[in-house]
């Protein structure tokens, strides 16, 4: 199937998350052309914050950040986040986390490729 010039097509960046058709047109001469205005990005918001999976996600971060600081941080909850796909799927999360009776807000950035790797954990401005 020709998509149209390669080099102009060839992906350059991380891959896109499709997000709307905002415009639609298309045209029959000698097979069917379709022309699609969309909006796309490259972060999705997750949908379900409070999902086992994502809240693990945020634990073993804030596990990871203690193992790597010599830290006692324990994990509260993820509030919330977003994903990138790039050659593996990185985990925007912000969170809370207490340390003694304090608790605070940090951003962890988690890359999943076959298992979770710790990219940055920085606290959250106010």
């Amino acid at each position: 199937m020709d998509l149209g010039d390669s080099a102009q097509n060839k992906r350059t960046g991380p891959p896109l998350s499709f997000v709307e058709v905002f415009k639609a047109d298309s045209r029959k001469d000698n097979g069917t052309y379709y022309r699609l205005d969309l909006t796309a990005k490259d972060r999705l918001p997750i949908k379900n914050i409070k999902d086992h999976f994502i809240q693990s996600i945020g634990a073993i971060s804030v596990f990871q950040y203690d193992k790597r600081s010599g830290s006692l941080l324990r994990f509260v909850e993820v509030f919330n986040g977003d994903t990138r796909v790039d050659n593996g799927t990185y985990y925007r999360l912000d969170l809370t986390a207490e340390g003694g009776v304090v608790t605070k807000k940090y951003q962890a950035i988690v890359l999943d490729r076959d298992y979770f790797n710790l990219i940055s954990f920085t606290p959250l401005e106010h």
